[in-house]
């Protein structure tokens, strides 16, 4: 009797049902979470021109597939007071494939010094994920060797 109610094709209908309904579920779970990763913004940060210490050129650009709102940017030597965006326009949106430029202006007092200079940014996505990278980092070095000092 015991046999006979294990292999009843109600229960077996009954357990595959479940078993395909989970799959379908864990199958929808894992679309929506590609479907938002290939939206995902991805900001890089490039030189453009400098007269340093006074004032730096940066580009800001979205390589990735979905717009980036862009919230905040610094720009900071590993030693010294950060340089200062010159006529903000943050938020700013910065679509697929495109760059904005980006000149953050020295303080009077600051000199010539630290090791690196950072870029860190905080944006975000169409599905309101925020991300917060230091995308760029320059060697105060090769920044004096390959644009002239003010």
């Amino acid at each position: 009797m015991c046999n006979l109610f294990i292999l009843d094709p109600i229960w077996v209908s009954t357990i595959a049902a479940v078993v395909y309904a989970f799959f379908t579920g864990w199958i929808i779970w894992e679309t929506r979470k590609d479907r938002k990763l290939s939206w995902r913004p991805i900001v890089k940060g490039n030189l453009k021109d400098a007269r340093f210490p006074n004032w730096l050129l940066i580009s800001v650009k979205n390589v990735g597939r979905g717009p980036a709102l862009v919230s905040r940017l610094e720009c900071y030597p590993s030693e010294g007071t950060a340089f200062m965006i010159k006529e903000s326009a943050l938020p700013v949106a910065i679509g697929s494939d495109e760059s904005l430029e980006f000149r953050f202006e020295s303080p009077s007092e600051y000199k010539i010094g630290g090791e690196e200079i950072h870029l860190e940014i905080e944006y975000s996505d169409i599905f309101n994920k925020h991300y917060k990278e230091k995308i760029l980092v320059l060697k105060t070095e090769d920044i004096i060797n390959n644009f002239p000092l003010s």
